[in-house]
């Protein structure tokens, strides 16, 4: 009976081990065709048309491509993804993005996800101004000729756009996101004076003093639900917050 039981756990035993032999076999086998694919293909340059994009939707391929910054005659292994990867971010639009390399076909993937455009942007360069867009953070986003832009972006429009304004941009923004749709411009002056024209208001004046921009935020958001529509009439009333805790309203005739 121990000598039937054996053989009967030996004849069950043997299809597992022939198991993960050949498992093991397979592994090997295909570990080793990769390596020589890899050796074979791997030092061959890449050429432009070997990349490929996806999820670009504004941002021509041209102008991805060329962001990449691969040199010619470089090789497949000696692309570093990572490094192109923190490249394109730094120098596009792109709010996330993926970038593999590939043995066969020999070439690259670059998956992205573009910053969305929320409204017109407009700054000052030494040329003169310069028009662009920007995202719900209040980053910069250029224009690009090829793409094809909603006409709901000219629903909201920031004058003065500058890196060292974007905290104030964002502020605002994040603050607007309940009626984003009453928020019209924001006007950013040389002398550091901040305005809003908002659906309601011809003007909301708040000064130059970035301290106090949370106070006469909320301020404002208060007044927009208290004052009676009388009061709030987008062609002709302003509204003076630069101190919050005493707001004035002005009315004006014609629109300035």
């Amino acid at each position: 009976m121990r000598l039937m039981k054996s053989l009967k756990k030996n004849q069950k035993s043997i299809p597992k081990e022939i198991k993960q032999v050949w498992s093991i076999f397979c592994y090997f086998s295909i570990s080793l065709l990769l390596a020589i694919l890899l050796a074979n293909k791997g030092w061959e340059p890449i050429a432009t048309n070997q990349i490929n994009v996806k999820g670009n939707i504004n941002i021509p391929k041209e102008q991805i491509i060329e962001a990449l910054g691969i040199r010619a005659k470089t090789s497949l292994l000696k692309i570093n993804p990572k490094e192109l990867e923190s490249k394109i971010q730094k120098n596009l639009p792109i709010q996330s993005v993926a970038i593999s390399r590939r043995i066969s076909p020999l070439g690259i993937d670059v998956e992205i996800l573009e910053k969305k455009p929320i409204g017109l942007a407009f700054r000052s360069k030494t040329s003169g101004k310069e028009a662009g867009m920007i995202d719900k953070e209040g980053d910069w986003i250029p224009i690009f000729e090829s793409a094809e832009y909603t006409n709901d972006l000219n629903q909201l429009i920031v004058e003065g756009w500058s890196s060292r304004n974007k905290p104030w941009i964002t502020l605002i923004l994040n603050h607007q996101r309940e009626s984003p749709k009453k928020l019209k411009k924001i006007i950013f002056n040389n002398d550091g004076q901040i305005r809003l024209q908002t659906k309601d208001f011809l003007l909301v004046d708040l000064g130059s003093k970035k301290a106090l921009l949370k106070k006469q935020l909320d301020a404002f958001d208060e007044l927009s639900r208290s004052l009676s529509s009388d009061l709030k009439n987008g062609s002709k009333t302003i509204l003076d917050l630069k101190n919050p805790e005493k707001p004035k309203l002005f009315f004006q005739k014609k629109e300035i």
